[in-house]
């Protein structure tokens, strides 16, 4: 059996990720990973080439914590996911920079703007390619259409 992904809130420690607790003050840089992903592989990228490294070492001048929020992406809808982040920041007084890309975008804007994520705070979010406005396939009539493509895409990669 594979150990289950970590959740919750965690804080970059000597080029680690360990727990992390709030309140949070200062200044957060707050990773949200999207679908199919973890924040593992979000600092293994950033890692992974000298750019990568450079923001890395900036970052960890520039704010007084680098978080990221591991959260379900196919068993819990993003609204649940934001509401979780709300949770494990109460209390907190700090300013966030979010940066979070596909499914974390959504999680986000539903902390931010349905949940006040940043009330009282600065918080400001880079959403990359997030579906903000859902996904073609996702949608009402063009569901059939997107499970036959998917169908066929299997169909003929067996």
């Amino acid at each position: 059996m594979l150990p289950s992904a970590p959740r919750g809130l965690r804080k970059l420690v000597n080029g680690q990720w360990a727990p992390a607790a709030g309140p949070f003050k200062g200044t957060t840089l707050l990773l949200v990973h999207g679908t199919f992903s973890n924040n593992d592989h979000f600092l293994d990228e950033f890692k992974a080439t000298p750019p990568g490294q450079q923001f890395l070492a900036r970052a960890q001048q520039h704010y007084t914590q680098i978080l990221a929020f591991d959260h379900s992406t196919l068993a819990i809808g993003p609204l649940f996911n934001a509401l979780e982040l709300a949770r494990l920041r109460a209390g907190s007084t700090h300013d966030v920079d979010v940066v979070a890309p596909s499914r974390g975008g959504l999680v986000t804007r539903w902390w931010l703007e349905a949940l006040g994520g940043g009330v009282g705070q600065r918080a400001r979010a880079v959403l990359v390619g997030s579906p903000i406005a859902g996904t073609s396939l996702a949608a009402g009539p063009r569901i059939r259409g997107g499970l036959d493509l998917l169908t066929n895409y299997g169909t003929v990669l067996e």
